[in-house]
């Protein structure tokens, strides 16, 4: 790592000119162009590119996590259980318990692509879906800088309102609980009987519920991110860019669909958006 003009930081000494460089807009990180496709590895979570002799883990799927995330990064189902529990709490301080049993799989990418055609951070599964199995991960071993994974088989019961729910195993505790807030809404809105959504509103009001999921931490989740340690302030960071990503996101359906829903639940309350939801389909204008 370099110093390069007014102490900001590089991680590269080759940069000669200023029009060389390229931004992290968030956590400031300043490198050439190359590295973004030269394999420099760079965090699957926060996104910040591998400096000097620092560790990244190597995920089974080949996913890279700086040191920060693999801190508190869930790789298995006992570690996954406990974040489950705290979304469920979530859901019931909004008075939108679910009273309804949904298998809980952690997947990784390669298993995560084959059932949704892309890279995706998770999948609710309806009952129309003609998904039957997942293989999931059951366990995670890791031996230095890489992580293993061992596999089985879940076959999805016939018959449920929502079949399971998929989630990417490895992203730390903040991410994967976004995703699985988000994800939790998609089941929450199936199982109360809201049907033919269009893309933008089901997608934008689930970015809603992850977006209030990360807030709520500030209050009443993880004790480690209230903390006076640079792990605490890491994972402070980290929420908010996980926010920033959300509210900046240029997608038609999560992003214009977050910010026209944001604006409805800011103007009306959740409940009275969700009952409009629920009435005509549409946002209340």
């Amino acid at each position: 790592m370099v110093e390069t003009f007014q102490g900001v930081k590089s991680i590269c000494p080759c940069i000669k000119i200023r029009s060389d460089w390229s931004r992290c807009t968030y956590w400031g990180q300043t490198y050439c162009e190359k590295h973004t496709s030269d394999g420099t590895p760079q965090c699957c979570s926060c996104s910040r590119l591998k400096i000097g002799d620092l560790k990244y883990i190597t995920l089974n799927d080949g996913r890279k996590l700086c040191p920060d995330c693999h801190y508190t990064a869930v790789t298995d189902p006992g570690v996954c259980k406990p974040l489950l529990d705290e979304v469920h709490r979530f859901f019931k301080g909004m008075d939108m318990k679910i009273r309804y049993y949904i298998p809980i799989l952690l997947v990784d990418e390669k298993e995560m692509i084959k059932n949704v055609q892309k890279t995706s951070l998770g999948l609710t599964v309806y009952d129309k879906s003609e998904l039957e199995a997942v293989t999931y991960v059951s366990r995670s071993i890791q031996k230095g800088e890489k992580v293993k994974v061992v596999k089985e088989v879940e076959h999805l019961v016939e018959g449920r309102k929502v079949k399971a729910m998929l989630l990417l195993y490895g992203l730390p505790k903040l991410d994967l609980g976004a995703t699985l807030a988000h994800e939790m809404m998609h089941a929450w809105m199936k199982i109360e009987g809201y049907e033919g959504l269009s893309l933008n509103i089901a997608e934008g009001i689930c970015e809603v519920i992850a977006h209030k999921w990360l807030e709520w931490q500030s209050f009443t989740g993880d004790e480690n991110i209230k903390g006076t340690s640079e792990k605490a302030q890491f994972l402070r960071n980290l929420k908010e860019f996980l926010k920033d990503g959300i509210e900046k996101n240029h997608s038609e359906a999560y992003g214009h669909g977050f910010r026209e829903a944001k604006w409805a639940v800011e103007r009306y309350g959740l409940r009275c958006t969700l009952d409009h939801i629920s009435r005509t389909g549409k946002l209340p204008e």
